[in-house]
């Protein structure tokens, strides 16, 4: 299993059109992408969101990156596209531990 990390900002004021856009558009595409697992979003504090999306592969993860997946919504911009990758997840239910790449990869992936 592995996650896409979202990180978005939200113009406090245009927040109700924001939240139509995500529920009726973005949600239901995100939900339809291959391999998705599920999504679990934390509520906006000061505008700052954040969300974390579980697909099969780390492939199916890196295709709701900005350019492929769009996440336009009114008052709504991502705040960090390079922190949208695939990152392992292990579970409690997880047979075998998945092996992270090194903390140096994935800072590069951050960076670069």
């Amino acid at each position: 299993m592995y996650a896409a990390v979202v990180k978005l900002t939200i113009d406090t004021e245009r927040a109700p059109a924001a939240a139509a856009a995500f529920s009726n558009d973005i949600l239901p595409r995100v939900k339809a992408a291959a391999g998705f697992i599920g999504c679990y979003w934390l509520d906006p504090v000061e505008g700052e969101g954040l969300g974390v999306v579980l697909f099969e592969t780390a492939q199916q993860a890196d295709m709701v990156k900005p350019p492929r997946f769009s996440w336009s919504a009114p008052g709504v911009a991502i705040r960090c596209a390079a922190c949208c990758c695939g990152y392992p997840v292990i579970t409690a239910n997880s047979k075998e531990p998945t092996a992270s790449p090194p903390l140096s990869a994935r800072i590069s992936t951050h960076i670069g």
